[in-house]
C-alpha cells in the first residue's frame, strides 16, 4: 500500500513544531499516523505507522531532523513534497507529504476506536 501522509496543524501558529502537527494516512481514509522509534530511542530509526491499517516506513536515524523538517515546511507553505523513505526492505520508497486541506477533504473523521453501541432494552 502506498504512503501519502496528510498534515495538519494541532494549534495555529507560524512556528510549528514536529508535535504541533497531527499526521494522517491518505489511501486507507485518514488512518492517524503514530511515530515512534524502533530500538533504543538512542540509536533507533524513526518508524510512521498507520494505527489503521498498519502500512508503515523507516526512517533512518541520521535522516529525522530532515524528513521532520520537510513535513514542517509542508504544513506551513502548503507544497506537496515526495521523500525516499524504507518500507518492506526497499530503501528508496516514495513518500508523499500533503497538507490536508478541508475544502478538499480527502479523508473520514471517524476515530479508529470508535464502537457502535445498541439498546436493546424492551423499553
Amino acid at each position: 500500500m502506498d504512503i501519502t501522509i496528510l498534515i495538519e496543524k494541532k494549534k495555529e501558529g507560524s512556528n510549528p513544531k514536529f508535535s504541533d502537527l497531527k499526521l494522517y494516512h491518505k489511501e486507507c481514509k485518514g488512518g492517524s499516523i503514530e511515530s515512534k522509534h524502533e530500538g533504543k530511542l538512542i540509536s533507533g530509526d524513526l518508524i510512521f505507522s498507520c494505527r489503521r491499517c498498519h502500512a508503515e516506513c523507516k526512517i533512518e536515524k541520521g535522516r529525522e531532523n530532515t524528513i521532520k523538517s520537510e513535513i514542517i515546511k509542508t504544513s506551513l507553505d502548503g507544497e506537496e513534497r515526495k521523500i525516499a523513505v524504507e518500507k518492506d526492505g526497499k530503501k528508496d520508497y516514495p513518500l508523499s507529504l500533503i497538507s490536508r486541506s478541508y475544502s478538499l477533504d480527502e479523508i473520514a473523521s471517524v476515530p479508529e476506536n470508535q464502537t457502535l453501541s445498541l439498546d436493546l432494552s424492551d423499553e
